[in-house]
């Protein structure tokens, strides 16, 4: 739906609960998609002077791929994309293009995951970035110990089984029961994005 229509919407909504302010509806929406277009430009231009320092060229070729990797971008700030989720997607954009996978097609599997991702989650899929390497048991222990100031045990379930639905983390049965660890996927993400805790803009 575009702008026009939201703000048409809303301010039925307004009218029809007796909240003044309607006639002024139309300039603060139009501000608010201004203020969040800003941002994802300037996390796109943060990106691109990242690219330059190392030394990612992009050619005549590349235009087609690179437009409709804009486009989608774009579709996923108009769709209201938290700002850590449209950093990860600008990332990718340069990611693809540093280890000579600049495609489209692949773009779009990252990002149909990227803009659902949570906060949570996005927290959770760096601690466990960071420790994939580690065997079911000691992956599921460790995670859980890292993120111990931040999740209870069952929100750590609970983050661990929604984030299955994305392929990066997949379940397993150990100790009788089920654990959770990191999918190869998770890998191949973070050769092409900053996923650790202290890069991810919370």
């Amino acid at each position: 739906m575009n702008r026009a229509g939201v703000t048409a919407i809303v301010s039925d909504l307004l009218a029809a609960l007796g909240i003044p302010g309607s006639s002024t509806l139309g300039l603060a929406v139009s501000r608010a998609s201004e203020r969040r277009k800003r941002a994802a430009i300037d996390l796109l231009i943060e990106e691109v002077a990242k690219g330059k320092t190392e030394d990612i060229k992009f050619a005549n070729e590349d235009a087609d791929e690179l437009v409709q990797m804009l486009l989608r971008f774009s579709s996923a700030v108009d769709a209201g994309a938290a700002r850590q989720n449209l950093r990860l997607l600008a990332q990718v954009i340069f990611g693809l293009k540093r280890n000579k996978k600049f495609e489209y097609d692949k773009f779009s599997k990252w990002a149909n995951i990227l803009q659902t991702l949570t906060r949570n989650e996005i927290l959770f899929l760096g601690a466990a970035y960071h420790i994939m390497n580690e065997t079911p048991n000691e992956f599921w222990k460790k995670i859980r110990e890292s993120l111990s100031s931040k999740f209870s045990s069952d929100e750590c379930n609970e983050v661990a089984a929604a984030l299955t639905r994305t392929g990066l983390i997949l379940p397993v049965s150990a100790w009788g029961g089920m654990v959770y660890i990191a999918s190869p996927a998770l890998k191949e993400l973070g050769q092409l994005a900053e996923i650790e805790p202290t890069s991810v803009d919370l």
